[in-house]
């Protein structure tokens, strides 16, 4: 069965709207689109507002915009992988300075795709080996979800995170002595 909404309110200029198969066939004109339904149900939305279905209300849609600007971690199955990524992007990134003749790093470095078990299986991946690539510059590159990172040890100085600095809101991921190893959770 066709629905056709009509009588509404929304962000498009459209009079009705043709629905088959729980997806929109066609917008325009009303007495057009009951030509073209098949058996419809019309729905007289009495002026109120139509909006699109939202269904995933919790995105990232800036991180996500950014990626192809940023350093790309993910699918790095090795501590070895994780390390070819950060040289790898290094050498494009100190390029890209020389070429447009820039002696100072720009900002931060900012990645993303690191997933729970790096933290559970490559203690090598810490803010150590962050450092050994990008001793100058800080960095932070988030998990894959976005709800941690894992920061390089110009970034965690920036930040305010040491060994004495304890945070109620974000786990600070931690060595056996006590120092950070770079995660903040």
């Amino acid at each position: 069965m066709d629905y056709i909404l009509h009588n509404f309110n929304s962000f498009e200029n459209h009079e009705a709207i043709l629905i088959r198969d729980d997806k929109i066939l066609d917008t325009g004109s009303f007495h057009f689109l009951k030509l073209v339904a098949v058996n419809p149900e019309i729905i007289d939305l009495q002026k109120n507002l139509l909006l699109p279905a939202f269904t995933d209300a919790h995105t990232h849609f800036v991180e996500t915009a950014r990626q192809p600007l940023t350093l790309n971690v993910s699918g790095c199955k090795t501590e070895n992988d994780f390390y070819g990524k950060l040289l790898n992007y290094s050498d494009n990134y100190r390029a890209l300075l020389k070429e447009f003749g820039l002696k100072a790093p720009l900002l931060w470095i900012k990645g993303f795709g690191w997933e729970k078990q790096y933290v559970e299986n490559f203690p090598q991946i810490n803010r150590y080996m962050l450092d050994k690539v990008f001793p100058d510059i800080p960095v932070s590159i988030a998990s894959r979800d976005l709800h941690a990172n894992l920061c390089n040890s110009l970034a965690l100085e920036i930040s305010g995170v040491n060994s004495e600095n304890y945070n109620n809101e974000v786990e600070i991921g931690r060595f056996s002595d006590g120092s950070p190893n770079g995660f903040m959770f």
